[in-house]
């Protein structure tokens, strides 16, 4: 039979209340980082955009240029966001938005379109006024965008003379251009828990034109 001595004996104590503080601090962890006092939170929202592809001036292959015309449409689009909200009224967020890609409108007299397309994308920085309301949340806000326009064309040239029947020449155009400027939007905004849903709707400046966005989404609050 082995005996301890005293000074094991006084040890043992000792060991279990350290064994039972490191055992308390492991659990409580989580719960410390867990904390989220700047209300850091993720999103995504889903809707349609409307935008404008600009007309595009382009050679005709006979030393002139030929305009092709732009037009505006509608598209799905998408975007995704992260943000805090370290005030239950005032908040910032950043969001990447993608207002989709579409096909150019049908040709002008005299040009025919081989294939043509239009895109938007881009991102944004807000700043969020909160405004509480019964049953819901009404938010505003605003800050800067930079959205990028993408557009492209191949299309075919036909002449007044020897190639009215035939195409006189085949040619490709393409342009991207990026805008920075002032961007808006306003919601609603219902919470669930660490969930929120949002109806919004959203206004940016892009090349010739203020393309918008009205969407439906939610956001994740980290506990």
């Amino acid at each position: 039979m082995i005996r301890q001595s005293p000074a094991h004996a006084r040890l043992r104590p000792l060991t279990i209340a350290a064994v039972a503080f490191s055992i308390a601090s492991v659990c409580a962890l989580p719960s410390a980082y867990a904390a989220n006092p700047l209300g850091f939170y993720i999103g995504a929202a889903y809707g349609q955009a409307r935008f404008t592809a600009a007309p595009m001036s382009a050679p005709n292959g006979f030393g002139g240029t030929v305009l092709l015309g732009g037009r505006g449409f509608t598209h799905s689009a998408y975007q995704v966001m992260l943000g805090v909200r370290p005030l239950s009224f005032l908040g910032a967020e950043v969001t990447y938005v993608d207002f989709g890609q579409q096909s150019w409108p049908p040709p002008q007299a005299g040009v025919l379109f081989k294939n043509g397309q239009a895109s938007q994308k881009g991102e944004g920085a807000f700043a969020i006024l909160y405004l509480p309301v019964p049953l819901v949340t009404v938010y505003l806000k605003a800050g800067l965008s930079r959205i990028t326009t993408h557009q492209s064309a191949d299309y075919e040239y036909f002449g007044v003379d020897n190639c009215a029947v035939t195409p006189c020449s085949y040619l490709s155009i393409a342009r991207n251009s990026t805008t920075t400027g002032f961007a808006a939007g306003a919601g609603l905004q219902w919470k669930l828990g660490n969930w929120a849903f949002r109806g919004e709707y959203e206004r940016f400046k892009a090349a010739g034109s203020n393309p918008s966005m009205i969407s439906l989404g939610a956001i994740w609050s980290l506990p």
